[in-house]
């Protein structure tokens, strides 16, 4: 069924270059649009032809752009799993623990699907997950998505070997294993792409009601296996099969687009198609004009296409150079569809005028942070990698490999946005967690589940406590700290020991505390494991133990076995008065999604502990 005419009176200017929005209210029918989210898998700026007038094998992307809006200062994470955890929540991938690898979104947060579907969308996610993976309240079903139908993690995509287990193996595109909600890995045959536009062909021939549809193609992400049917139109080098991966995944959006147009939905329809980071540039350049790929925070790492188009309500042929987010479009497709979004977005609405704002970049390897920010204004870019000093790029040099560092000639500039970045990353890693059960004797934190609990990667706790002067006569003493299957502190004044038990690692470490008095202690993680399923044991894992800023103890080992229990499991932190060592009732603990340097946890974290401790006892006493 096509979409009736509206009266011309209805249309509202929103101050985007042309931007034509029809308001929801003028509708002459009262069925909802269906949203088609496409994601292309290491799909860079330059691998979409009408950007560069290149030779990449796109028309129907192209054909796309002319009937919609294309951006062309689109801005998504360096890699697959930030963006597509910014995707999914309107919020920085830091702020959720993904920098750039996260073990899940925690359930009290609302995703997109979540909304939709509780605004009466059936929500279908086909094709590749890479949200989190760690526990199975990562997947997709867990998410908002009633039905889901690929892959978990590239690495899936080649099943068990020859004695049924699962083993770390490299991606393919043939005849590819794939599972859903409710059944689990089974190999499919035939080529991946064609297997998943296959099923989104039939989810729209099959849908009773609205939906939305996250279809995540792998292409043109290697290995170069493109179906033999694109390959022999193409040369037989490496550019070829990625042109070809490039000319397949083109041809099944426009299967897409011509079922939707058979069916008179394709009026009906809000399509987005974007490239999930840059390319490697390994095979084609993809991100050209600019310097920069995958992986890394150039601009042709973080730079990629984002089309957008939906017929009779935006004006087409629209080129925009308005600096946009993937975190934006959560927000701006609920605001097309008069959808009240979540509060407290990192994302914005592109489709109404908005200020300009600075964007950040976070991640964390085993050589340190890199941050990167970008100036309101789109004109200059700050990256520090690990420990070296910070570069200032000019927007006129975002194409030169061996660019310039501006810092010194423009003064401020560079000082400017390295504070912002400070400041922001603070703020979106650092958690005072609130808590959601508390007693006279402890206080529980059940939200927040894969930011609290040290699953994977890199995790900072720190708690200020206090030690009780006639705690050498109290028999079982309950712990400082604890959340089953994953932590546990404890401080013993008689034998002045403290236990710390992270990650099936437990430490004791001799040392005499004075009583009545305030103390933090701030444990610090770097672990380095794999998923639930590809567990590696021989990666070296990391601690550090601080006790009132000093640091006590820092050990590594191989990997324990990844723990099964639950993240939902609640942290608990005693506050009963008369034990050995409890935490003011009225502090807070401090979560960090990254593994904080000492300096930090010296001048920073442990003075916040310490006041917050004294303060809170010092009201507790004056009662």
């Amino acid at each position: 069924m096509s979409r009736l005419a509206v009266p011309q009176w209805c249309a509202v200017l929103l101050g985007v270059a042309s931007i034509i929005l029809f308001a929801p209210g003028c509708e002459n029918r009262a069925e909802k649009p269906n949203v088609l989210l496409i994601v292309l898998d290491d799909f860079g700026y330059n691998d979409l032809a009408i950007n560069n007038g290149s030779d990449s094998p796109t028309p129907t992307l192209d054909s796309i752009a002319d009937t919609g809006m294309r951006f062309t200062r689109h801005y998504t994470e360096s890699s697959c799993s930030p963006t597509r955890a910014a995707l999914l929540t309107g919020l920085y991938p830091a702020r959720l623990g993904f920098h750039p690898n996260g073990t899940g979104i925690s359930q009290e947060i609302e995703t997109l699907p979540d909304v939709l579907a509780a605004n009466g969308y059936a929500t279908h996610m086909i094709g590749k997950w890479h949200a989190g993976d760690a526990h199975r309240e990562a997947r997709p079903e867990h998410q908002g998505f009633q039905h889901w139908f690929g892959f978990i993690n590239q690495l899936y995509l080649a099943g068990p070997d020859s004695k049924g287990e699962y083993r770390t193996a490299r991606p393919t595109y043939n005849n590819p294993w794939l599972e859903t909600e409710t059944q689990p890995l089974r190999q499919y045959q035939g080529h991946l792409t064609d297997i998943l536009t296959n099923k989104a062909l039939q989810v729209i021939k099959d849908a009773q009601q609205p939906w939305f549809m996250y279809l995540a193609y792998y292409a043109p992400h290697t290995p170069l296996q493109p179906a033999q049917r694109f390959a022999q139109r193409f040369e037989n080098t490496e550019r070829g099969r990625y042109q070809a991966l490039k000319a397949q995944a083109d041809a099944s959006i426009n299967e897409i687009r011509q079922q939707l147009a058979a069916s008179g939905e394709l009026e009906n329809t809000i399509l987005v198609v974007l490239g999930d980071n840059g390319g490697t540039a390994a095979h084609y350049p993809s991100n050209l004009p600019f310097a920069g790929e995958k992986v890394f925070y150039g601009e042709g790492g973080v730079r990629t296409p984002l089309l957008m188009s939906w017929p009779e309500h935006w004006q087409p042929q629209q080129t925009l150079d308005k600096t946009v987010s993937v975190m934006d479009l959560f927000p701006t497709l609920l605001a097309a569809l008069d959808i009240e979004p979540p509060k407290q977005l990192d994302g914005v609405n592109i489709l109404q005028p908005s200020p300009e704002r600075r964007l950040f970049w976070y991640s964390h390897s085993a050589g340190g942070d890199r941050y990167s920010a970008l100036s309101a204004d789109g004109h200059w870019r700050l990256n520090q990698f690990f420990d070296a000093p910070p570069r200032l790029t000019a927007e006129a040099n975002f194409s030169r490999k061996d660019a310039p560092n501006d810092w010194s000639n423009v003064p401020g500039t560079g000082e400017q946005l390295a504070l912002a970045a400070a400041n922001w990353l603070a703020e979106t890693t650092i958690s005072r967690l609130q808590p959601t059960e508390h007693s006279d004797a402890a206080q529980a934190y059940t939200s927040d589940a894969f930011r609290r609990t040290p699953i994977a990667y890199t995790h900072t706790l720190g708690l200020g406590f206090r030690v009780n002067s006639s705690a050498s006569q109290l028999p079982g003493q309950p712990p400082l700290a604890y959340q089953k299957g994953y932590l546990r502190y404890a401080y013993h004044p008689a034998s002045n020991q403290l236990t710390v038990e992270v990650d099936g690692q437990r430490t004791l470490i001799e040392i005499a505390l004075a009583t009545d008095s305030c103390h933090s202690l701030i444990v610090a993680s770097d672990l380095h494991k794999s998923n639930m399923v590809f567990f590696e044991p021989d990666l070296i894992s990391s601690q550090a133990i601080y006790i009132d800023g000093q640091l006590l103890k820092r050990f590594s080992y191989h990997n324990p076995p990844i723990s099964k229990a639950s993240p939902q499991n609640a942290l608990v932190i005693n506050t009963d008065k008369s034990a050995a060592a409890y935490m003011p009732a009225a502090s807070e603990p401090v979560i960090s999604t990254r593994k904080l340097p000492t300096e930090i946890i010296s001048k920073q974290l442990h003075p916040e502990l310490q006041a917050s401790c004294q303060k809170n006892q010092a009201g507790l006493q004056t009662k």
